[in-house]
C-alpha cells in the first residue's frame, strides 16, 4: 500500500461510501474500487464487510489497515508541513563564509546590521580555510564568501572589495627592517630574499596566505623554515616571543594588537596580487541575498 492508496482508503472510510469519496477526491469510482481490490489482494484480506444502510463498514482486518493508512497519511501531511517550514526558513536565511580571523572582525557588525535593518533575514556565519570555503560555495552549502585570492574560477562571480597585501610581522629583536623601503604604501615593503634561512609562521595548507607563500617559495627557491600555526594570534605570539616572523594576508584591524614598527608588506613586485573578493555562484549576484550582503559590506567599509 503506497501513500496514494492509503489516502484513498482513508477518504472512503471517512466519507462513508465510494460514491462520496469519488466526489470528494474527483476520482472515478471504478478507480477507487480497483484500488481497494489491489490492497486486499496485496495483504490477502477483506477490508469492507457489508453496508449498514448506505454506509460501508470495516472488517476487523480493515480497521487494522485503516489505522495504518491513517498514520501514513498523517505522516505525509506532517512531512509536507515541515518541508514548507524548511523552505520558508531557507528563503530567509543567508549563509556567509569567511576565514576565521576575518569572521572574528565582521561577525558583530554584520549581525547587528541585519538585526537592525532586515530582521526577517537570518544570517548564518561559517568560518573555514579559503579553499574549503570555495568548495562549500560550489557545493551550494554557502551563499556568499569573502576571501583573499589571486585565482579566478570561471564558474564563480567575483566582486573586488579591495586590494590586499602579504603582511610580515617581524620577529621581536629582528633587524631586517633596515632592508625595508618606503614606496608610499601604508607600510614599508621588503623583499622575501632577506628572509633566507629565517623561521616564518604561516597558516595551514588551504588558506590564502599559505597558498601565497607556497607559490612564492616555489617561484623563488628561497630556503625558509615554515612553522605551521593555524591560529593567527598564535603566529603573532610566535613573533612576539622572538621565535620567528609571522606571515599573513593583511587585515588592518589586526594592527591594534601589534607593534606597528615591526609590520612590513612584501614587495609588490613579488606579491602575487591578492585581492579581497565577495564571491558567489554565477547568477546569484542578482539575488536579494547577495545584494544584502553587499549593502552590509559597504556599511562596514564606511565605519
Amino acid at each position: 500500500m503506497n501513500i496514494r492508496e492509503a489516502y484513498y482508503l482513508c477518504t472512503i472510510v471517512e466519507e462513508g461510501s465510494l460514491n462520496k469519496a469519488s466526489k470528494a477526491m474527483y476520482v472515478a469510482q471504478p478507480s477507487l474500487s480497483k484500488c481497494i481490490k489491489k490492497i486486499e489482494n496485496e495483504y490477502d484480506i477483506t477490508i469492507f464487510s457489508h453496508k449498514r444502510g448506505s454506509k460501508i463498514m470495516l472488517t476487523e482486518e480493515g480497521k487494522l489497515l485503516y489505522k495504518l493508512a491513517s498514520k501514513i497519511v498523517d505522516a505525509e501531511k506532517d512531512f509536507k508541513s515541515q518541508l514548507n517550514i524548511l523552505h520558508m526558513v531557507s528563503e530567509q536565511m543567508i549563509c556567509f563564509g569567511a576565514p576565521v580571523n576575518r569572521t572574528f572582525y565582521l561577525a558583530g557588525e554584520m549581525l547587528q546590521w541585519f538585526y537592525s535593518n532586515y530582521p526577517e533575514y537570518q544570517l548564518e556565519l561559517r568560518s573555514d580555510l579559503s579553499d574549503n570555503l570555495l568548495k562549500k560555495l560550489k557545493d551550494h552549502l554557502i551563499d556568499v564568501i569573502y576571501i583573499c585570492t589571486d585565482q579566478i574560477d570561471p564558474d564563480l562571480y567575483y566582486e573586488k572589495i579591495k586590494d590586499s597585501h602579504i603582511t610580515i610581522y617581524l620577529s621581536k629583536g629582528s633587524d631586517l627592517k633596515k632592508y625595508a623601503t618606503d614606496i608610499g604604501l601604508e607600510l614599508p615593503v621588503i623583499s622575501l630574499r632577506y628572509f633566507k634561512g629565517e623561521n616564518i609562521a604561516v597558516n595551514s595548507e588551504g588558506s590564502a596566505s599559505r597558498n601565497g607563500i607556497d607559490q612564492l617559495l616555489n617561484k623563488t627557491d628561497i630556503p625558509v623554515h615554515l612553522k605551521e600555526l593555524s591560529n593567527l594570534y598564535a603566529r603573532f605570539e610566535y613573533a612576539n616571543a622572538g621565535k620567528g616572523h609571522c606571515l599573513y594576508i593583511g587585515e588592518e584591524e589586526n594592527w591594534i594588537h601589534l607593534e606597528k614598527d615591526r609590520l612590513l608588506y612584501l614587495d609588490p613586485s613579488e606579491d602575487l596580487g591578492f585581492k579581497q573578493y565577495l564571491i558567489c555562484r554565477k547568477g546569484f549576484e542578482t539575488d536579494t541575498k547577495y545584494k544584502l550582503i553587499r549593502e552590509c559590506m559597504d556599511y562596514i567599509k564606511n565605519l
